[in-house]
């Protein structure tokens, strides 16, 4: 018989009377199991397929040229190819590899099936998330191979403790999870139990056959009040397997008594959250990961047990803590091993200061990190960090520097520590970073918000840029408000214009941003011959004037000059603002001959901006110069809005 004709043969034998869909399987006993089909076996599929895929074809067509889909001809085609497919994707499956498959290499793709836990912190898994019970009903072979794997039903991710769960009846829940330990036999159990109610003498059949199998905890978590953990762990367990401990206590005992965990030689991994244990019995030397709080929930009740941790696990290798809890009183720790720090902050206590000492994070990890961290707002680093990250020897890295400043713009403060020396070899790749930072262009340019907090800081700040080379006052606040007679001959020198500041401020608490006391009359005399020393002072170009800039003292004779005539007792008498205002005058005809000579290139915008100012701009030589000390318009800028500190 040729082939065409066994074929013909064949599709009349399986095509259903008087249809065109064939329904009829040429090895009907093998689509109830997953026995592999015979050479025999496996042709007359093979044949039937592509009878099946013709026939599929043939009605597609039929559909295709039906100008109507309406009627009971239409129907029965669609019905008919649905027929058809259902027929090829059953009998396709008989021919897959995985029939013919040897038990040992099942097993290895059945536990390949299995969540990674290895790499992830143990924590609940519910029951749908484990394979196992679904690869055991696929077929009798196949139920067979699991049942005889007993990795497979090791995982109990989700063992609940509560009166339900008391009933020790055929059937029961209580049943079904002693089955689970029957067939993982002695493999490593993953357990993460959850324990609604305080049995604080641990009295639950549950907790009983957990307890039986103790030594062969690989991984155990346990969700519960204190008073039971503590009950569950006396008299002392042994766990020579445990390697991964999750500890989340929903309630503290209301006495000081202590969990123990302490005979676990092989743990290395430990994660606390919920409400934090008052004594925590652990072999700290040989963890390797800690954990403490998650983002679902925070650790509550810390007794500052990091400290010990931290003094404790040298081989730490993996930290993570969901808000830092670290005694300031203690001296700083040191984790040489560790290779991952991750600390995490909730939404109501956004990451403001960050501080990063000896950092080896690369641009695109800054990147990152500035992202996750959106709230903040001073980031203080090495001075190597920038050198590391921006060319500064190439000469072509200024746009470099601009898209490395950009990525810092967000922040209002950015402190960079580093030597001296450093620094000044560094000078000029500074300078145009800085100038990246705050304004691109020049003063023209209006910034979309004022950057610092109050004028006091901007004043600070603008001194600091311009004379960071220079050294300030040495002595200390008692010394340079002594007696004027103490004081150096040298009366311009920095610390002595800053004694004067200082006394100025003390006479006069108006000149304070927030006043702390009020205006003594009987101090008038002594303000008057306070302002006779300071009408003798002569400044001269260059040193004198960075002076006086460090010392800020012009600032605060501009304010007393700004004080309405009620605010100082005595000035009819005395003329202390029309003083001020003629000794400010003598000042500022320096300054503005110094900004025209000396690299002065930062200046206020309004009270709490700073901006760069080139020095070939116009403006050093305009009437507006001195708006370069004193603030420059801003009227087209707006407020940033920083959220709220919590």
């Amino acid at each position: 018989m040729s082939t065409l004709s066994r074929l013909i043969g064949l599709f009349n034998s399986l095509a259903t009377p008087g249809r065109g869909a064939i329904t009829k399987s040429p090895v009907p006993h093998l689509l109830t199991n997953n026995l592999p089909p015979t050479e025999q076996e496996k042709q007359k599929i093979e044949e039937s397929l592509l009878v099946a895929r013709e026939q599929a074809a043939g009605l597609q067509k039929q559909l295709q040229g039906r100008r109507t889909s309406n009627g009971s001809g239409h129907s029965r085609i669609v019905r008919d190819l649905h027929l058809t497919e259902t027929f090829i994707h059953e009998h396709q499956s008989l021919l897959s590899p995985l029939r013919v498959l040897p038990d040992e290499l099942l097993v290895l793709i059945f536990l390949s099936c299995l969540p990674d836990l290895d790499s992830q912190p143990w924590a609940p898994h519910s029951w749908g998330t484990i394979p196992s019970f679904r690869l055991s009903q696929v077929c009798q072979e196949w139920r067979m191979i699991a049942l005889d794997t007993p990795n497979l039903w090791s995982i109990l991710g989700d063992v609940q403790v509560n009166p339900k769960t008391a009933n020790m009846e055929p059937h029961s829940y209580f049943a079904f999870i002693e089955e689970l330990f029957r067939r993982s036999r002695d493999a490593d159990l993953w357990i993460y139990v959850t324990i609604t109610m305080s049995y604080a003498q641990g009295e639950h059949p549950m907790i009983d056959l957990m307890l039986k199998h103790e030594t062969r905890w690989g991984a155990f978590g346990i969700f519960a009040s204190e008073d039971t953990i503590q009950a569950m762990c006396e008299p002392r367990l042994s766990l020579p397997r445990l390697h991964k401990l999750n500890i989340n206590l929903w309630t503290r005992s209301m006495t000081n008594q202590t969990v123990g965990f302490a005979h676990a030689p092989a743990l290395t991994e430990l994660s606390i959250s919920g409400q934090y244990p008052h004594e925590l019995s652990l072999p700290y030397r040989q963890l390797r990961v800690y954990r403490e709080g998650s983002a679902e929930q925070h650790i509550c009740g810390s007794q500052f047990k990091l400290y010990e941790v931290l003094t404790n696990a040298k081989d730490l290798e993996k930290l993570e803590l969901w808000e830092l809890r670290y005694p300031l009183h203690n001296p700083p720790p040191t984790i040489p091993a560790t290779r991952s720090l991750s600390i995490g902050t909730g939404s109501e206590t956004p990451l403001r200061t960050l501080f990063i000492r000896n950092t080896t994070l690369s641009p695109d990890e800054l990147s990152s990190l500035l992202e996750l961290t959106p709230y903040l707002e001073e980031l203080s680093t090495d001075f190597q960090f920038l050198v590391d990250h921006i060319p500064l020897q190439s000469t072509a890295y200024n746009s470099t520097i601009e898209k490395f400043a950009l990525r810092l713009r967000p922040l209002r403060i950015l402190v960079l520590h580093g030597s001296k020396k450093h620094i000044l070899a560094h000078k000029d790749s500074i300078l145009a970073f800085a100038q990246s930072m705050v304004d691109s262009d020049s003063h023209a340019t209006v910034l979309s918000h004022r950057a610092l907090e109050n004028s006091t800081a901007a004043q600070q700040v603008q001194v600091a840029l311009n004379f960071w080379q220079e050294e300030g006052p040495t002595q200390s606040p008692e010394r340079l408000t002594g007696d004027l007679g103490e004081m150096s001959e040298n009366t311009t020198d920095g610390a002595n214009l800053f004694a004067w500041r200082l006394r100025l401020h003390q006479a006069l608490p108006q000149l304070e941003q927030y006043p702390t006391g009020t205006y003594d009359m009987r101090f008038t005399g002594g303000l008057n011959h306070l302002f006779r020393e300071l009408e003798r002072i002569e400044l001269e170009p260059g040193r004198d004037v960075a002076n006086l800039h460090l010392s800020k003292l012009h600032f605060s004779l501009r304010q007393i000059t700004k004080l309405a005539e009620n605010q100082i007792h005595g000035d009819i008498k005395y003329n202390f603002r029309a003083r001020a205002a003629e000794v400010l005058k003598k000042w500022e005809l320096l300054i503005c001959a110094d900004l025209q000579s000396n690299p002065v290139n930062w200046a206020l915008k309004g009270s709490t901006s700073i901006v760069y100012i080139s020095q070939n701009d116009e403006i050093r030589y305009s009437s507006q110069a001195l708006d370069m000390i004193y603030g420059l318009d801003d009227s087209g800028c707006e407020d940033q809005l920083w959220p709220e500190k919590k």
